[in-house]
C-alpha cells in the first residue's frame, strides 16, 4: 500500500499531465470500443441454446435467366426468402418440432377497456404460426402461446409485447381482455417478458445490421389471407404478375420466412430429403428451374450468410481502431518517460535511503495502472455517449446497441493492460538509473 499511496501522490502532483495522459488513454480505447460494438453485434449468438438446431428454410424457385435478388443475395444460391405458395406446401411438413412461417406487418391498436391510453396507434406486427414462439425460446409474462386451433381457425388472439402491455394495461396482467387491430376485436392470451435477440436474426431486413425491436404485437398467420394484410418487409420476384391480393399470393414473389427446428440429424437429414422431393415436384410443374439447391441456415449459418457484405469492412474498421490505439500508446510511452525522468531525483532520494528496484518499479506499474484504468473509465464513457447519439440519430433500441457487460469488462481490462504495457518500459528506466547522477546534480 505504501507504493499505491506514493503512486497516488504522484498523480495528482502533476495534474495536467495525468490528464493528458488519461486522455490519451480514453480516446484510443473510446474509439476502438465504438468499432468493437459493431463488429460484436454481428458475431453475437441470439440464441445460443438451441442455435444449431434452428433453420432457415430456402428453396431455389428462382428464375433461370434473370438477374438474381437485386444484390440481396449470390447467383449461385436460393433465395433468402420464399414465396407464399412454398411456405405454405412446407409448412405442411410433420417432421420439424416446431416450425413457423412469418413476415412483418403493421395496423391500428386500440384498446377496448383500457384507462391508460385510449387513441389508437401503429403497432408492428409479427404475422406467424405458434410454433414461433417454443422454436425461439420467447418467455412469457403473462399467458401463453395461442393453440394450433387458433392457428387453424384463425381464431382473434394476440400476445403482446411488454412495452406495447405496458402502454395499453399500465403492465397488468390483460389475458383475456380485449384490444382492437383494424377495427376487428383481438382476445389478449400472452404477453412477453423482457425479450430483445442480438441481432434480431429471424427478421430478414433488419439483420443484416444487427439492429431492431422486436414487434409489438403478434397474430395468427391465417389473419393475413382474411384481411388483406400488408408485407412490411422484403419482396422481390422475377416473374411479373397482374396486380390483385390473389394474383400476389400465386406469383413468384419471394416475401416470408420460413424457419423449422430439427433437434437431431436424422431430422434434418429427412427434412432435407423433403424439400429435393417437394422442389422435383415443383419442377414438373414448370416451377424451380434451376439445378436443384435447397438449403437449411442453422442461425449463426444465416447470420453469416446475411451479413457477409458487412464483416469485411466491419473488421477493417476493428483493425484501424485497434492501429488507432497503438498510436495512442506509443504516444503514451512518451509522455510517461518524460514525467518519470522529471521525477527522478525524487526516485533516486529513495533509492539512496534503501528502497529496492522492485519497489520503486512496483510504485511506477502503480501509477500507469490507475492512469490506465482511469482512462479505460473515460473510454468507456465517450464510447457510450457516442453509440447513444447513434441510437438516437437512427432510432435504434438501447438493448441492441450499448456496451454489455462482456464489452465494459473487456474495455477496463484492455486499458488496465494498455496503461501497463505503455508504462514497462518508462518504469524500467526509472528504477534502474544511478541515482548517485541525479543526487550530485543537486
Amino acid at each position: 500500500m505504501y507504493e499505491v499511496r506514493l503512486a497516488w501522490r504522484s498523480i495528482v502532483s502533476t495534474p495536467l499531465l495525468s490528464c493528458m495522459i488519461v486522455g490519451a488513454i480514453g480516446l484510443g480505447i473510446g474509439v476502438f470500443m465504438i468499432l468493437l460494438t459493431a463488429y460484436h453485434l454481428l458475431q453475437r449468438d441470439p440464441l445460443p441454446q438451441k442455435s444449431d438446431k434452428v433453420y432457415r428454410v430456402a428453396v431455389d424457385s428462382w428464375g433461370p435467366n434473370d438477374v438474381f435478388g437485386g444484390g440481396i443475395w449470390g447467383s449461385k444460391t436460393p433465395p433468402l426468402v420464399t414465396t407464399y405458395i412454398d411456405a405454405m406446401n412446407l409448412m405442411k411438413s410433420d417432421i420439424p418440432t416446431h416450425q413457423a412461417a412469418m413476415f412483418a406487418s403493421l395496423m391500428y391498436i386500440k384498446p377496448t377497456n383500457s384507462d391508460v391510453i385510449k387513441r389508437p396507434f401503429r403497432a408492428s406486427v409479427r404475422v406467424t404460426f405458434r410454433g414461433f414462439f417454443p422454436m425461439f425460446d420467447v418467455p412469457f409474462l403473462y399467458g401463453s402461446a395461442w393453440s394450433k386451433a387458433d392457428d387453424d381457425g384463425p381464431n382473434p388472439v394476440v400476445v403482446l409485447s411488454k412495452s406495447t402491455n405496458q402502454k395499453l394495461f399500465g403492465g397488468a396482467n390483460s389475458v383475456g381482455k380485449t384490444v382492437l387491430l383494424d377495427n376487428k376485436t383481438f382476445r389478449v392470451v400472452g404477453v412477453l417478458n423482457d425479450w430483445a435477440p442480438m441481432p434480431m436474426f429471424y427478421n430478414f431486413l433488419t439483420v443484416g445490421v444487427g439492429v431492431g425491436s422486436p414487434e409489438d404485437i403478434y397474430i395468427p398467420f391465417h389473419f393475413f389471407e382474411q384481411d388483406h394484410l400488408g408485407n412490411n418487409g422484403a419482396d422481390f420476384s422475377w416473374k411479373d404478375y397482374d396486380p390483385g391480393f390473389q394474383n400476389w399470393l400465386e406469383s413468384e414473389s419471394c416475401w416470408l420466412q420460413v424457419w423449422v427446428q430439427l433437434d437431431t440429424q436424422a431430422q434434418k437429414q429427412k427434412y432435407h430429403d423433403f424439400l429435393d422431393a417437394y422442389a422435383l415436384d415443383q419442377k414438373k410443374v414448370g416451377r424451380f428451374q434451376r439445378p436443384l439447391d435447397n438449403r437449411l441456415y442453422n442461425v449463426p449459418q444465416w447470420i453469416r450468410a446475411v451479413t457477409a457484405p458487412l464483416n469485411g469492412p466491419a473488421l477493417a474498421f476493428l483493425v484501424l481502431g485497434f492501429l488507432y490505439l497503438v498510436v495512442c500508446l506509443v504516444n503514451l510511452v512518451s509522455m510517461l518517460l518524460g514525467k518519470f525522468v522529471g521525477r527522478m531525483h525524487e526516485v533516486s532520494v529513495r533509492r539512496a535511503l534503501g528502497a529496492s528496484r522492485a519497489s520503486v518499479f512496483a510504485q511506477h506499474i502503480y501509477e500507469v495502472a490507475m492512469l490506465g484504468i482511469g482512462g479505460g473509465i473515460l473510454g468507456i464513457g465517450l464510447s457510450q455517449m457516442t453509440l447513444t447519439i447513434i441510437r438516437m440519430k437512427f432510432d435504434l433500441s438501447r438493448e441492441l446497441f450499448t456496451l454489455d457487460l462482456y464489452l465494459l469488462a473487456f474495455a477496463l481490462a484492455l486499458s488496465l493492460l494498455s496503461g501497463i504495457a505503455a508504462g514497462l518500459v518508462p518504469a524500467w528506466r526509472a528504477c534502474t538509473a544511478a541515482p548517485v547522477t541525479y543526487l550530485k546534480a543537486d
